[in-house]
């Protein structure tokens, strides 16, 4: 039998290959393509395996001789660079679309018995888009099975709760022996979100193939659940079962968890979440609250949670992520059939004016320190970190501002505070929220999220008006890996004002988290300043849930009092976090110290003072004595002179 005669040459093994198939098993794969190619338009010297200059535009063509077969083959390819979708056709009819990634890999795909052709056929690779460049090459058939090649077997996951032994939502992480994350086969269905290494699954029960090997597998819920994991063997010939219970650890009752920031690759065009997905990913991580936020659309998840089944797990809220040169900012609730505010407009004032005049009751500033510190919306006005202004007088009118973003952590985890509390100290009624701005599988939508008063604790049943009215009081706090709450004199939380008796307060603040996460220090702020800390009690690998005690001598006029949590840094491949801290912070509670009908903050009491002493009056200079630092920098920022 002669085997084939290739436009792209191939070597002798070929030969041997109908040897080879004659005998029930395979020597060496049939050589489509030995070296690579550049697909794309830009000249690229950095890449050294392949021309700098395209050898074609949008698509390119391999020709090969080939054994037909009814039974399954396998392609093989090396590939790297790709962003946009890249499709391989085989004699017209399409095998697969391109893994995005810029790492060069290895990649498999399954080719169906009777696709191959006697004599030549046609393998082409192609994009729609203009503009990616790509390298693919090392192309190889296999005359073997899909399984068969990659060696797979097969794994069975059950995750539950330990409370109820009934089936939940869950991230699944698996890493082999050398701690990387394998590829991971036949786990795609509607109910699933597969990438490297990781699967969510919504209901509890999951089955999928790995190669043979030796493997550790984790099981998570979001930073409320414990964590599951075992070590296991994958082989071809059995099936692995593994059984991960969880345990409800973090005790939310009156709240429930939102994530403000949510992309999608279906609506926003980057990132790699599908809409399906995303659904997915919410049950699995136990975000209850769930802003739609996809860039400048107003986005209704409710059809796509309904036809998967998840309305038990969240409520969804439609909002928008609308961006133009003053920033990026949330808005919620919208109208998924209105039309989007008109993003020309770029005056601070009439900008949250047009938003809000399309039904917004929430609008927040995300991310105001990005792409970079001095690169950004607060950069970008020159916020000033001590008083708050704004050499420019914008008015900051949007109800929050993102403390936390998963996606986008600093080093220092107090640097958006000093941003923060400035603002208030300015006199900006502006909360803190923290959210995921998550835009692929991987990044864990709710890892950095908001816990938000509420009346229900069911998912399904939460008020979205009664979240927006949590939200505008401030009665909300601010978690990424660590949840809070507090209480001065008992009877007052965030957004209520506390009438002082003699300059004292109490506080009771609480700290809990998983027994996989380890918060270390409490901070209390009084009008930004720090005034009191505290060593969380904690042990590794224990749930943490303790209520400490604060006794706080306060300003002799009115202030606000804000707490911060600080720990470390989750590493595991099961849920890392960008930088190695996780947090929490409270918003402000109101301090009503000198008695009156009406809370001042720090720069209405130092417009007050100017105004009662003189701006230059050696009375004031006495008074600024008396009052604490943030009023004094009022003091001094409002009586400067040019």
């Amino acid at each position: 039998m002669i085997l084939i005669k290739p436009l792209v040459k191939v070597s002798l093994v070929a030969t041997l290959l109908v040897v080879a198939l004659l005998a029930g098993f395979e020597q060496e794969p049939l050589v489509v393509f030995d070296s690579f190619v550049h697909i794309g338009d830009t000249l690229t010297p950095e890449w050294t395996e392949a021309s700098a200059q395209p050898e074609a535009e949008r698509s390119y063509l391999f020709s090969f001789d080939a054994v037909p077969s009814s039974d399954e083959t396998t392609l093989e390819w090396m590939q790297r660079d790709v962003d946009d979708p890249w499709t391989i056709t085989l004699n017209g009819k399409r095998v697969t679309t391109l893994d995005t990634g810029t790492d060069r890999r290895k990649e498999h795909v399954a080719i169906p018995g009777g696709l191959l052709r006697k004599g030549i056929n046609r393998l082409e690779v192609a994009t729609p888009v203009v503009g990616d460049d790509i390298i693919i090459g090392k192309v190889r058939l296999h005359y073997r099975s899909f399984r068969e090649v990659l060696g797979l077997g097969k794994i069975h996951i059950r995750v539950f709760d330990a409370s109820n032994d009934k089936g939940v939502p869950a991230r699944i992480t698996v890493a082999d022996h050398k701690g990387n994350l394998p590829r991971i086969y036949f786990g795609e269905s509607l109910h699933t979100a597969v990438r490297d290494g990781l699967i969510y699954e919504s209901n509890g029960d999951v089955s999928f193939e790995l190669p043979v090997g030796r493997y550790k597998v984790w099981a998570t819920r979001g930073m409320e659940w414990s964590l599951g994991q075992s070590d296991v063997e994958i082989t071809m010939n059995d099936v692995v079962d593994v059984t991960l219970p969880l345990r409800h650890e973090v005790d939310t009752t009156g709240w429930v968890a939102a994530d403000t920031h949510l992309h999608t690759l279906t609506i926003s065009g980057h990132g790699d979440s599908t809409l399906e997905e995303r659904q997915v990913t919410l049950a699995g991580e136990g975000v209850e609250l769930a802003i739609a936020t996809d860039h400048n659309h107003n986005v209704d998840y409710t059809p796509y949670q309904h036809a998967l089944g998840l309305e038990e797990h969240f409520t969804p809220v439609v909002g928008n992520e609308l961006d133009n040169a003053l920033g990026h900012f949330n808005a919620f609730p919208l109208d998924p059939n209105d039309e989007i505010p008109d993003r020309t407009v770029l005056d601070w004032v009439k900008w949250i004016d047009e938003i809000r005049s399309h039904g917004a009751r929430v609008v927040i500033l995300n991310h105001p320190r990005w792409p970079a510190i001095d690169d950004g919306p607060f950069s970008n006005t020159a916020l000033d970190r001590i008083t708050g202004e704004r050499p420019g007088g914008e008015e900051f009118q949007f109800d929050a501002m993102e403390l936390v973003n998963s996606t986008w952590i600093l080093d220092d985890p107090l640097f958006k505070c000093v941003d923060w509390f400035a603002l208030l100290n300015h006199g900006e009624s502006i909360k803190a929220v923290g959210s995921s701005d998550s835009h692929t599988v991987g990044a864990p939508v709710g890892q950095g999220r908001t816990y938000v008063r509420s009346s229900t604790d069911i998912p399904s049943m939460i008020s979205v008006d009664e979240a927006c009215a949590a939200f505008l009081k401030g009665d909300i706090s601010t978690s990424f890996g660590i949840f809070t709450e507090v209480r001065v004199n008992e009877d007052y939380g965030m957004g209520d004002t506390v009438m002082v008796a003699d300059r004292q307060i109490k506080i009771a603040l609480r700290v809990s988290s998983p027994s996989w996460i380890r918060p270390r220090r409490a901070l209390i702020f009084i009008n930004g300043e720090q005034v009191s800390e505290a060593s969380v009690p904690t042990q590794a690998g224990k749930l943490t849930d303790e209520w400490l005690s604060f006794s706080v001598t306060t300003p002799s006029h009115d202030a606000w009092m804000v707490a911060v949590v600080l720990g470390d840094g989750v590493d595991g491949v099961y849920w890392p976090t960008m930088k190695d801290h996780t947090m929490a912070a409270t918003n402000p509670i109101y301090l009503n110290n000198d008695g009156d009908a009406q809370w001042e903050n720090p720069r209405q009491i130092a417009k007050r003072l100017i105004k009662q002493y003189g701006k230059d009056s050696s009375s004031l200079n006495r008074v600024k004595t008396q009052v604490d630092t943030a009023v004094r920098v009022q003091i001094q920022s409002l009586t400067k002179t040019d």
